[in-house]
């Protein structure tokens, strides 16, 4: 599939609601092979610890809840 054809197929996904978008995403990730599953889950655990770990040193400042969601929402925009 091409960028092209993954960028249609996004612009599709984004007219569904987020409760249609949440069931898309399920699909898809339940859809991709158990042991990329596998490599995903432990890459993102990989990474919560990195970021837990960078925080607990004061490397990194924490955003609340609210504010994280709207620069998250931009972004997406």
């Amino acid at each position: 599939m091409s960028n092209r054809q993954v960028d249609s197929v996004f612009a599709a996904a984004m007219a569904l609601s987020d409760d249609e978008r949440a069931e898309l995403a399920d699909r898809l990730f339940f859809s991709i092979s158990p042991q990329r599953q596998e490599e995903i889950e432990r890459a993102w655990a990989a990474e919560a610890e990195r970021r837990y770990q960078a925080y607990k040193d004061g490397k990194i400042a924490t955003v609340d809840y609210q504010n994280a969601m709207r620069s998250i929402r931009e972004r997406l925009k």
